[in-house]
């Protein structure tokens, strides 16, 4: 809960190199021989970074993701019923429990006990797509190469921006 870079993955934030490296050296003042880096290698084809893979396994800041939710409610002047309130509030809760979200899992159990055609039942196309495209930058991939640690110049972007 102390250190600042489990902290800002908590918070879905992006993550440095150098902030990766600075908890890795915490992690082996606790275990020598507990390292990072071993994480990646359960997930060889992953194009999930450490510290995505991390994030799925502390989870997200409840906090954190909230105002997320609220600032791109805001934006995109979405109007909610209590139904999609509650989708969107249960959305909200798994994605902090799971550290993660993928579009597929918006058709599936407990999306679909709100409404039989999960997501695609409760919002009209454009909303749909639009939450998607948000639950996109919550996806943690484990099937493709690629690092997914970004620069520090890159570390101003919304963390729910896809492009």
């Amino acid at each position: 809960e102390k250190d600042p870079v489990l902290q800002k993955i908590r918070a879905g934030e992006p993550v440095t190199e150098s902030e990766l490296e600075a908890l890795n050296a915490l992690v082996h003042t606790q275990n020598p021989s507990v390292d990072l880096k071993l994480l990646a290698e359960f997930y060889p084809e992953s194009s999930a970074g450490v510290d995505q893979l991390l994030r799925t396994i502390v989870g997200l800041d409840v906090e954190q993701i909230d105002k997320q939710f609220t600032a791109f409610v805001q934006e995109h002047h979405i109007n909610l019923s209590a139904l999609q309130q509650r989708f969107l509030g249960l959305l909200k809760s798994e994605i902090c429990r799971k550290g993660q979200m993928t579009i597929a899992d918006l058709y599936e159990q407990p999306f679909k006990g709100l409404h039989q055609d999960g997501i695609d039942g409760l919002f009209q196309d454009d909303q749909a797509q639009l939450i998607a495209k948000f639950v996109a930058g919550f996806t943690v991939d484990v099937s493709q190469q690629a690092s997914r640690v970004v620069m520090e110049q890159e570390a101003s972007k919304a963390p729910y921006d896809v492009n």
